[in-house]
């Protein structure tokens, strides 16, 4: 339960934390890792031991018993010893994969955190180059040979600029929009499409 909690807690505290937190918080939460996994470990020593020990007792007093109550006392001593140590294994285990899985979580919330957001970007100036040929708001026809393109839907956009882009799409005006066609990256595509469909 303590492992949950302190992961839980690590998670929130790494959302709410620039890259040296993070980093900082990280190597605590490993730092708590290790130290769990480690007084488990030691915890799964000492029940060993302490069962051990009862069977040593268990032991030296069979010898002052009747032969089949002895015999009885040491079958149940080993098989309680036996599921004592079957139990603390899963324990163990169970603790082992809560502390993978937390530690696997914190590196990824760790990633998230540390990885920069891309900025919008602004159709309307990206369509400025544009501007020239199609008008200011895409109400001309380009050179007066093109379509008017204003109230085009962002995919038709798309399409007829990544059409340019790769030679498969124009009529006229094909050799001069593979030029400007070609400079623009697929978010910029997007962007313009956005923008001349709100025209």
């Amino acid at each position: 339960m303590k492992i949950i909690l302190s992961a839980v807690l690590a998670l929130f505290l790494l959302g709410c934390s620039d890259d040296a937190t993070t980093n900082k918080a990280t190597k605590e939460i490993t730092k708590q890792v290790q130290e769990t996994t480690d007084g488990v470990a030691q915890s799964t020593e000492a029940v060993t031991k302490k069962a051990k020990e009862a069977t040593a007792v268990v032991t030296e007093q069979e010898k002052a018993m009747s032969q089949e109550t002895a015999k009885k006392v040491k079958e149940t001593s080993e098989k309680v010893t036996k599921e004592v140590i079957q139990t603390t294994n899963k324990v163990v285990k169970s603790s082992a994969e809560v502390v993978q899985k937390v530690a696997k979580d914190v590196e990824k919330k760790a990633k998230t955190i540390a990885a920069p957001e891309k900025p919008a970007l602004d159709g309307g100036k990206l369509f400025t180059a544009c501007a020239g040929c199609h008008g200011s708001h895409a109400e001309r026809k380009a050179m007066g040979k093109s379509q008017v393109i204003k109230g085009w839907s962002k995919e038709k956009v798309s399409t007829a600029l990544h059409g340019y882009k790769n030679g498969s799409y124009g009529g006229a005006m094909k050799s001069i929009m593979k030029g400007q066609a070609s400079k623009l990256s697929d978010d910029e595509i997007n962007a313009i499409g956005d923008y001349i469909s709100k025209q």
